[in-house]
């Protein structure tokens, strides 16, 4: 099955990336914006058959991050509604952030209804339902909370996780996508210098050249969990 997995994900991944390198025609930006939200829904299913299998807790929430994640992806593609994207990414972290300590339950649990009613309460405070409006406050709180769960998960005993390679690195590949994301989204910083202006330029193209192997990655992380616990014997 994985190597089934990956194999899909390699051909969505040249099918796209060569689409968005060569081809300009608002046609081929459709197609490769399907191929991407394909690419984000078979990781969705990859982990769903990975917990039919398995049935332990961590596949079982990584089903849930999945979800989240293809939501987001779904909006911030399909729609002008950023900032609502971005909602659904904190929740993804808050999600990655309970996956990494989720041992340490009862100071934790507070963090994570503390994130969520931050993250709710900056969304609701948006006056404009749409464009770029609220997003540097919204993407501050989310970066924040990624760069603790990467430090989070680099500290954690190697113990706890069988995963903790393809977890950490899929990570880390997703913090890249998302500073290339902000370089193209505030192009007048990167304007000084060919040089901040070439990575300007790939930045458009960063972002999925790494997004998608890291969400690969983490997608395959809940495959490699020795964590044995049964939804069961342990509930969410």
């Amino acid at each position: 099955m994985t190597k089934r997995f990956i194999f899909i994900e390699i051909i969505l991944y040249l099918m796209f990336m060569t689409i968005d390198l060569f081809a300009e025609s608002d046609w081929f930006g459709r197609l490769s914006v399907m191929l991407k939200l394909s690419s984000i829904s078979l990781c969705f299913f990859y982990v769903v058959a990975i917990h039919t299998k398995q049935k332990t807790k961590d596949t079982h929430l990584m089903r849930i991050i999945l979800l989240s994640t293809l939501a987001s992806d779904v909006v911030l593609l399909l729609t002008r509604y950023f900032s609502l994207g971005i909602i659904f990414f904190i929740l993804v972290q808050v999600l990655y952030a309970y996956r990494i300590t989720r041992r340490e339950r009862r100071l934790f649990k507070t963090v994570v209804f503390l994130a969520i009613a931050i993250g709710f309460a900056m969304f609701y405070s948006i006056k404009k339902d749409a464009g770029y409006g609220g997003l540097v406050e919204v993407g501050i709180f989310y970066a924040a909370l990624f760069i603790w769960n990467i430090i989070e998960l680099a500290t954690a005993n190697r113990e706890r996780f069988t995963n903790k390679r393809f977890f950490f690195i899929g990570l880390v590949l997703y913090a890249i996508c998302d500073i290339h994301v902000l370089i193209y989204n505030f192009p007048s910083y990167f304007q000084s210098n060919a040089l901040l202006q070439l990575w300007y330029g790939f930045s458009g193209i960063g972002m999925w050249f790494f997004y998608l192997p890291g969400q690969v990655l983490l997608s395959m992380s809940a495959q490699l969990d020795g964590e044995a616990v049964s939804l069961d014997s342990e509930v969410l």
